[in-house]
Parts: C-alpha cells; sequence; structure tokens
C-alpha cells in the first residue's frame, strides 16, 4: 500500500509539471507594481453600497511574445471594488527578461483616462486579458461596465511598437442584460 501510495504522489508531481530531478533555477521576485495611479473618485459617479479597496490588485495574468521570449506583458485589475470590477487595468511590459518594467493604463475606464471620445467611458472595469498573436502582436481585452447601466463592453487594445496601447476598440451590444 506504501508503495502504490508513492507512485500515485510521483504521478501527480509529475502531471502537475513538478519534477524531482529539475535543476533549474528561478529569478528572485520582483515587485513590478507600483501602487495604484489612480486617485480615489476617479471613477466620476457615486457608486453606493460600495467599498473600493485601493490598492488591492487582483486578476493577473501574464504573456510572454512568442518571437522574443525577453518580452512579457502582464495585466491585472487595480483596485478592486467589493461588488465587481475595478478602477481601471494596468499593464506592466519588460523587453529585457523581467529587468526593468514600465507600466502603462490603457483607457477601458474613466480613471484610465476612458472618456467617450475614446471608448473608455466607463466607471469599472474587470477580467483583464494579454495575448500575443504567433507574429508577436499584443492585444488586451477587458470587460468594461457603467454600475447603473445592465451592458457589459468588451473593449480591446493592440500593443503598438511605440510602446503604448492603441485607441481601443469597444463591442458594445445593443440591447441591456436581462
Amino acid at each position: 500500500m506504501q508503495r502504490l501510495v508513492s507512485v500515485l504522489g510521483g504521478v501527480v508531481l509529475v502531471a502537475l509539471g513538478v519534477s524531482p530531478g529539475w535543476g533549474g533555477t528561478v529569478a528572485p521576485l520582483r515587485v513590478i507594481s507600483p501602487g495604484s495611479p489612480f486617485a480615489p473618485g476617479c471613477e466620476g459617479v457615486p457608486q453606493p453600497g460600495s467599498s473600493v479597496y485601493q490598492n488591492a490588485e487582483v486578476e493577473p495574468w501574464v504573456d510572454v511574445n512568442p518571437t522574443d521570449s525577453r518580452n512579457l506583458i502582464a495585466v491585472w485589475q487595480q483596485d478592486r471594488w467589493s461588488n465587481g470590477g475595478a478602477h481601471g487595468l494596468v499593464t506592466a511590459f519588460t523587453k529585457d527578461g523581467g529587468a526593468t518594467w514600465g507600466i502603462r493604463t490603457p483607457h477601458f475606464s474613466r480613471c484610465a483616462g476612458g472618456t467617450a471620445a475614446n471608448g473608455g467611458d466607463y466607471d469599472r472595469v474587470s477580467d483583464p486579458w494579454v495575448t500575443f498573436a504567433p507574429n508577436g502582436d499584443a492585444y488586451q481585452i477587458s470587460l468594461s461596465v457603467n454600475l447603473f447601466e445592465n451592458f457589459v463592453t468588451a473593449i480591446s487594445s493592440k500593443w503598438t511598437s511605440a510602446g503604448a496601447w492603441s485607441p481601443v476598440q469597444a463591442n458594445r451590444p445593443t440591447s441591456p442584460l436581462v
């Protein structure tokens, strides 16, 4: 029985990608977030019944450029609300394998510079995602919402060679959620 447990434990470790003989090294952890770039109240409208957790960072996602493994992009929700969403999404990027990081705030919400003119006129954002296409182009998506509207809008943006996100592309539904 003890041998069966040992064998099953080894199978679980291998299935999880852990190899007892792995001799690789991992660089020291590095904090890439500078804290919140968003001022309290930046959403511009009252948020009754909600508490914002300033400096809370949730739902992180990281992707690696398939054409340059030293180029990584991380995204996360910044300043999470108690009943969903956040002030904005923050993007960190590196082109040197993580030695240095730049920070950007794509215009997916008012707190991040979103306006009606640039497609980011929303109170809150959620569900950050970033991915690289096979050719190395990076794309980010957000679900953006105004608290008192029954609309959730998928917003996307493409990383430009200048080190910024392109103007957002909104895919707003034509009827409210039920």
